[in-house]
């Protein structure tokens, strides 16, 4: 009885595993003097490989969920020193204030380039990695 136990509980945690995040992408607008929004992006690599290359999209998003605008940003170029597992990279980007309502923004990872790899993939939260090139 107790070995059909510890099987069931076994079974059951593959079952509910979730699958870990590759990133935590944390987007913090902040006002400045009522005049200009300054977004600061910052992602965190949980990969265990480091990462050459990293680019994306920040859109701006009114409150009803419509697309203002969008910026392509690059977060780690491929000259500056890779983006190692547990470490975060960091760029703002500057917005002009809007209606009174105040606006959402999104940043969504669209190159991923692997040290030592020539390859680029893109990266979403449901499909995970997809190779682009």
């Amino acid at each position: 009885m107790l070995k059909r136990i510890i099987f069931l509980g076994f079974i059951l945690s593959f079952c509910f595993a979730e699958k870990p995040n590759p990133f935590e992408i944390d987007v913090r607008p902040r006002l400045v003097k009522d005049e200009k929004v300054v977004v600061t992006i910052q992602v965190t690599s949980f990969i265990n490989q480091p990462i050459e290359f990293l680019e994306g999209f920040l859109e701006e998003k009114t409150a009803t969920g419509n697309l203002l605008q969008e910026k392509r940003i690059t977060l780690i170029y491929g000259y500056e020193p890779p983006l190692f597992v547990g470490f975060s990279t960091t760029k703002s980007e500057v917005f002009g204030m809007g209606a009174l309502k105040p606006n959402n923004y999104e940043f969504k990872i669209s190159k991923v380039r692997f040290r030592g790899d020539k390859r680029i993939f893109t990266w979403h939260p449901e499909s995970g990695f997809i190779r682009v090139d």
